[in-house]
């Protein structure tokens, strides 16, 4: 719809949209439309209850929209409106206030919106999908974890050794349940006590090693200890931990596991000792992914533009880095493919497009 030239300003538009009858102009004007003008709106936008269902699903319904919805007399309208993440807080705790099923309450647990002091008012709540929405919730603070830790599931249990408002308390008595999967998630856990990650690096579960080695917080002794575990995949996650610096992975350059040394290949800023290292590399994907880093040097990306695997000399046309007298060469590549990572480049020169 084309708004006429007559709409000078928001009173004369909200005339002119309810006039014309369109739902959904009136839903977008509805956040900015005087308390009199809104009512006007509503009883176009929410003419319905299919209306009223579809708006309270939309992702592009506005707030105000949902306030409104929020206290339809349509259940279904109202469990929508709930879950819609754009439901503010006021409108949830006055769900909370007003709507006893437990659909509702589920669905306010486990909303983004809902602040610490609406969560708490659902811990004595039964329910076990409230329960769960409520150890999950990034907003449930760490007394309340705590409390909901006493008498969850496992299940629940998982999710709140993945919340980051766990404390170190709460951690470490989780970590005592020994479930494999749960400890794991504490060794990933940045707010892990230190003797908790001390267990977690000598466990004999592979899974509980890796996920310290995915750690944030890990101390930099335990992820180059980690980075000669036994196990790729602990050494792969060590590696891809931001925390481990470049000089660290130096030893891994020839390391048995695919894994690690195309996880070296994409770091960025990765040295250029070692990306030369991997550019000669038995698997085409450390190549590859050594011809798409930034930091690999020219006279390398020179090398994997003649190599035989199609794939990494496209990844030397895509990569930033790549000179101009360089993507004039490819730009001549018997391969399309290679051809069309060159014609994908803003930066391409007329001749090399020519």
């Amino acid at each position: 719809m084309q708004v006429s030239a007559n709409c000078q300003d928001l009173e004369e538009l909200i005339v002119h949209v309810s006039e014309r009858g369109d739902p959904y102009l009136a839903v977008a004007l509805h956040p900015f439309a005087a308390s009199a003008a809104r009512k006007a709106l509503e009883r176009v936008s929410l003419a319905n209850r299919k209306l009223r269902r579809l708006f309270a699903g939309a992702p592009y319904t506005p707030p105000s929209i949902l306030e409104v919805l929020s206290k339809d007399p349509d259940e279904k309208i109202r469990h929508r409106v709930a879950r819609h993440p754009r439901t503010s807080s006021a409108t949830l705790a006055w769900l909370m206030d007003t709507d006893r099923s437990s659909a509702v309450h589920a669905a306010i647990a486990a909303h983004g919106n809902a602040d610490a002091a609406l969560l708490d008012k659902l811990l004595d709540d039964p329910s076990d999908a409230v329960r769960h929405g409520l150890c999950g919730n990034p907003h449930t603070g760490a007394a309340a974890l705590a409390s909901l830790a006493a008498h969850a599931s496992l299940r629940q249990l998982k999710e709140i050794a993945r919340n980051a408002n766990a404390d170190a308390t709460v951690l470490r008595s989780l970590w005592a349940r020994g479930d494999v999967y749960l400890r794991g998630e504490i060794a990933a856990h940045p707010n892990s006590p230190s003797d908790v990650r001390s267990e977690a690096e000598h466990d004999s579960e592979p899974l509980i090693r890796r996920m310290l080695a995915a750690n944030p917080a890990a101390t930099l002794a335990t992820l180059v200890r980690l980075l000669s575990d036994v196990e790729g995949q602990v050494r792969a996650a060590a590696a891809r931990n931001l925390a481990v610096p470049d000089s660290a992975l130096k030893a891994l350059v020839d390391d048995p596991s695919r894994q690690v040394r195309r996880i070296q290949a994409r770091r960025k800023g990765q040295m250029r000792e070692i990306l030369a290292s991997l550019a000669v590399d038995d698997d085409p994907w450390v190549r590859r992914w050594v011809a798409r880093n930034s930091a690999t040097p020219e006279a390398v990306l020179r090398r994997l533009a003649v190599d035989e695997e199609t794939e990494v000399r496209r990844g030397v046309a895509r990569n930033p880095s790549c000179s101009v007298a360089l993507l004039r060469e490819l730009a001549r590549d018997p391969q399309a493919w290679v051809r069309a990572g060159v014609a994908f480049r803003a930066d391409l020169p007329a001749d090399a497009l020519a």
